[in-house]
């Protein structure tokens, strides 16, 4: 599994498929690996965007029937995951992030109010977390709720070099 992840983070899509069919053969209840899995469905929908024919804007970029599938794919093993974890572990800050995965690939099916639930777990967990202040900003803003955008995106609190490298990139 921890072979598949390696391949994700360096986007050898191919090879981490293997790795992870491989462990899923071996384990198939791993929550650890069913979010991982997640993660693959969600990255081939993600290329299925980046294709010439589609515009580069994932956001406003129309889904195709094959893309909706790898992100519907990808929603079913997030919440699968999520569930075997309530089961077999305790800590629910080990879960955050597969919380914050399950948001993004409800935002981009359009199902922004279960997106938006998504965002606001990880933050009952984290409520530091600058992805989901961020995302959850961007959910707002989706739904014309733009105060509440406007909100989330100044609660995002970017680290001190981020300022630095905007201002000399100018």
């Amino acid at each position: 599994m921890f072979i598949g992840m390696e391949h994700i983070i360096l986007s050898n899509y191919g090879q981490a498929d293997e790795a992870l069919d491989a462990a899923n053969a071996m384990c198939d209840g791993d929550p650890l690996l069913i979010n991982e899995r997640g993660v693959m469905a969600f990255n081939h929908g993600r290329c299925l965007l980046s294709s010439p024919n589609l515009s580069p804007d994932p956001i406003s970029a129309r889904l195709t029937k094959e893309t909706a599938h790898r992100y519907a794919d990808a929603v079913a093993m997030f919440k699968s995951a999520l569930e075997i974890a309530q089961v077999t572990q305790t800590s629910q800050a080990s879960w955050a992030t597969t919380w914050l995965n399950l948001g993004t690939s409800l935002r981009k099916l359009g199902q922004l109010n279960e997106a938006r639930d998504a965002y606001v777990k990880v933050l009952e967990i984290d409520s530091r977390s600058a992805p989901a202040l961020g995302f959850l900003g961007l959910v707002y803003h989706l739904m014309d709720q733009l105060d509440d955008a406007i909100i989330k995106y100044h609660e995002v609190r970017l680290p001190p070099f981020f300022f630095f490298i905007s201002r000399t990139a100018i």
